[in-house]
């Protein structure tokens, strides 16, 4: 072969081979670009699930405080009992038993300390003090705050640990009227125990608190910080994505299977959005759900509710809200056990299931009140609705209970009038419920416009 044979096939060889060369270059380059944008992905998303996790977390325990807030359930908790050994007692089992919160305390509106408890105990005054000096503005915030709903969420540093606070003005007492700027505040500790416990539920791979001697990646950590912007603690979690397997798997075989890896690589995306939004999807569900009946929440029926009542007063149709609560419920969790209480609970909500219609709005208001928005009905057409809910359940109930007991309900209407928020709205509800029970319980009580002389006729069982 001659010289000019070899120059001939050589330069057939070398286009040839840079075309080739360059493909394989283009599929490597592809490939380093779309696993380190996966990468990228991946640990955005991970950052997301964390900040979603505790955000459902201050969520649940903002409702938990709700709950809590009103005198008549510090009242019925034993919280307002005047003798300061039972107060301490119940105390301590409410805040270890019930609510499982590690740090609670009551501020009055001099901005001092009523009372505190700490794992269950009686707080040192050192500590207390601490503590109300960094939720000083959360109690600001929540006096200036003239709705019920719990402010926001923050965190704070009490003695060197870092918790999740929540604060809440103490609601008005329908029976006393006492309405002052005392405050009480719930919260719990975010240590190693309490942050692995969310890991699990929210299957967070790895998420812990970070080394105070160790700088992770800002993309693994997640500062909690508090109102004044200072750092209160650091969460971090595990360095490891699907696309870094994808790539250390595949990489020997970019030149063979550069179609495949494609194709794998657009899966991986396809993958990861999909279980993206069914986290999503649930983590949703569970901070607008409530669990143990599986109807909204109190949070979740005010925005529904607000739609509606926009709808409402667009349409300048008339509309009622009904006020339901479980007549000695207390005493029924006292004799009978929490389980059967929660059965009622539940078979409660599940007779709201049947008895409402599509479009009306029904929730767990909170303890073993619930409440229900009937667009398009007056007070006078939800009352047969009423009265068949109230007599379904002291029927079922006994059926319920292994004692044989009949639980019953007592129900508040109010109507719509125009120019009340939605709030003044059920509080006229509420006012209504509140005569029902000192009426004898068991009945159903309409408000009228004024909510001053409702009717009282009922159909007891």
């Amino acid at each position: 072969m001659g010289l000019a044979d070899w120059f001939r096939r050589l330069s057939v060889f070398l286009p040839l081979s840079l075309v080739v060369g360059l493909s394989v270059a283009t599929l490597i380059a592809l490939s380093e670009y779309g696993s380190s944008t996966v990468d990228a992905l991946a640990r955005g998303n991970m950052r997301e699930r964390v900040e979603v996790a505790l955000s459902v977390e201050e969520q649940r325990l903002a409702e938990l405080l709700v709950q809590y807030a009103y005198r008549n359930a510090a009242r019925v908790t034993g919280t307002d009992e005047p003798n300061p050994v039972r107060r301490d007692r119940e105390l301590n089992r409410l805040l270890l038993e019930e609510v499982d919160v590690d740090l609670a305390f009551v501020v009055g509106a001099d901005a001092k300390a009523v009372t505190g408890f700490l794992d269950g105990e009686r707080a040192h005054p050192n500590v207390l003090e601490q503590a109300v000096s960094r939720a000083r503005r959360g109690i600001a915030d929540a006096r200036a705050d003239m709705q019920r709903a719990a402010t926001r969420a923050r965190y704070i540093d009490v003695d060197g640990l870092a918790y999740l606070l929540v604060v809440n003005r103490l609601a008005e007492d329908v029976e006393s009227g006492k309405s002052d700027d005392t405050t009480i505040a719930f919260a719990r500790r975010l240590d190693a125990e309490r942050v692995a416990a969310i890991a699990a539920l929210y299957r967070i791979p790895g998420l812990r608190l970070a080394d105070t001697g160790r700088s992770p990646p800002p993309s693994l950590t997640l500062p909690l910080r508090d109102l004044d912007g200072a750092t209160v603690a650091v969460l971090t979690w595990d360095d490891h994505t699907s696309a870094y397997d994808v790539r250390r798997n595949l990489r020997p075989y970019l030149v063979g299977a550069g179609v495949a890896f494609s194709g794998l690589i657009f899966w991986i995306f396809y993958l990861e959005i999909r279980s993206h939004r069914e986290r999503e999807v649930l983590l949703r569900e569970m901070a607008s759900v409530d669990q143990l009946t599986g109807i909204r929440n109190r949070r979740e029926f005010f925005l529904d509710a607000g739609r509606k009542l926009a709808d409402v007063i667009r349409a300048r149709s008339t509309a009622s809200v009904m006020l339901l609560d479980v007549d000695d419920f207390k005493q029924v969790n006292d004799t009978m056990g929490h389980a059967t209480g929660d059965r009622i609970l539940s078979l409660v909500a599940a007779h709201l299931r049947r008895e409402t219609r599509d479009g009306d709005v029904f929730a767990r208001y909170g303890g073993d009140e619930f409440v229900v928005l009937l667009p398009g009905l007056a007070a006078p057409a939800a009352r047969p609705l009423a009265e068949r809910l109230r007599k379904q359940v002291a029927e079922a109930s006994s059926q319920a209970t292994r004692e044989g007991s009949c639980c019953t309900i007592s129900i508040g209407i109010a109507e719509y009038v125009g120019g009340e928020s939605l709030e003044q709205w059920i509080s006229r509800a509420d006012d209504a419920l509140y005569r029902a029970k000192h009426a004898g319980r068991n009945r159903t009580v309409m408000a009228n416009s004024g909510g001053a002389s409702p009717d009282d006729t009922a159909s007891p069982a």
